[in-house]
């Protein structure tokens, strides 16, 4: 990778990288810092580094491909928020990775979990979660305040069987909002569900 300096971090670690300046629509600048790889140790060291120039380091987002997780999960503290995208990752991979960073306040996972989490699994418990790929097992079981199920893989009867527990306070206490849709190929039927609850027209 071409136009990488060296740079040093605290008293003895350096880093071959380059920097740019990036503005996004909202006018907050931004510092990108290329790197041809990165390791456990490049991210503790640069951690430790915002922390000495600024007294603190805030909450951080992480966006990583499921294959790099499943190699070697990250090593950054106070991850708030998680973007997890590639192919399908092993469910034990998902429970070390939310066992590490707990206090999430959502996640993105892209792609096929493959098997089922415990029902205690942290992932449940963040309050903002968007799932691609997945089964109702992990729509059954959300605990959040707000979810969004993309290619979604179920039908009519576990929306009903959902909508019942969160009318009734049987489940989902917390739950503010949900949005679903369908995998191609899966449909539900409006009439079935509306047919299940006492409803009547918005004005």
């Amino acid at each position: 990778m071409e136009g990488l300096e060296e740079v040093r971090l605290g008293d003895d670690f350096c880093m071959r990288t380059k920097f740019q300046l990036w503005i996004g629509t909202n006018k907050i600048p931004h510092v990108i810092m290329i790197v041809k790889e990165i390791n456990g140790r490049m991210q503790s060291e640069l951690q430790k580094h915002v922390t000495s120039l600024f007294g603190y380091c805030g909450s951080n987002k992480l966006k990583s491909d499921i294959e790099e997780l499943s190699n070697n999960l990250p090593n950054v503290v106070n991850v708030k928020n998680s973007v997890l995208d590639g192919s399908k990752v092993e469910m034990s991979v998902i429970d070390d990775f939310f066992n590490q960073h707990p206090n999430h306040r959502s996640a993105l996972i892209e792609d096929t979990i493959n098997g089922k989490l415990n029902e205690k699994s942290a992932l449940f418990d963040i309050p903002h979660i968007a799932l691609g790929n997945q089964s109702s097992y992990y729509f059954q079981r959300f605990r959040g305040r707000n979810l969004y199920f993309h290619r979604a893989e179920m039908d009519t009867s576990d929306i009903i069987e959902f909508l019942n527990k969160w009318v009734h306070s049987i489940a989902y206490h917390d739950l503010e909002t949900l949005t679903v849709r369908l995998k191609w190929g899966f449909s539900i039927s409006k009439g079935s569900i509306l047919e299940a609850f006492e409803t009547k027209q918005y004005d």
